[in-house]
């Protein structure tokens, strides 16, 4: 029988950090925004507010799945190398997409791509690694 004992994921701790932090910038960017532009529910068919608007909610969106995802990785023993790849690679492609999304014009643009592909594809490889190395114990619990 496999040991199932956890450490503390620190590197997904730490990753949570970054991210919270970035949460946080975003929703008072969202905020003063919001103030700017005197619109407090909705966006007024104001495009630059919508923009920040996107860029936080969809941090939200995307964030403490992935999150959930690399602690579990971790505390299972996936090596700290692998972690801190998957994490920084998720924390790389989030700041692409704010940019893509909050900064620049509205549309396609390859920030915009490169955080939208880079979160789905990391999505993808953590979630079937959680799977790879674990799903067998749900089909045959010991």
């Amino acid at each position: 029988m496999e040991d199932f004992s956890m450490t503390f994921p620190i590197i997904s701790a730490q990753t949570a950090g970054i991210l919270i932090i970035l949460q946080s910038l975003l929703m008072f960017w969202s905020a003063f925004g919001r103030r700017k532009y005197k619109e407090a529910f909705g966006t007024g068919g104001e495009q630059k507010l919508e923009k920040r608007i996107r860029a936080h909610g969809n941090l939200a969106e995307n964030a403490a799945i992935f999150l959930i995802v690399l602690a579990l990785l971790e505390m299972g023993g996936m090596s700290s190398t692998s972690v801190s790849y998957l994490a920084g690679a998720f924390i790389v492609v989030r700041l692409a997409h704010v940019f893509g999304v909050g900064i620049l014009r509205p549309g396609p643009n390859l920030p915009r791509v490169i955080g939208t592909m880079g979160t789905g594809l990391l999505n993808l490889t953590a979630g079937g690694l959680l799977i790879n190395t674990y799903g067998v114990l749900l089909l045959c619990p010991a």
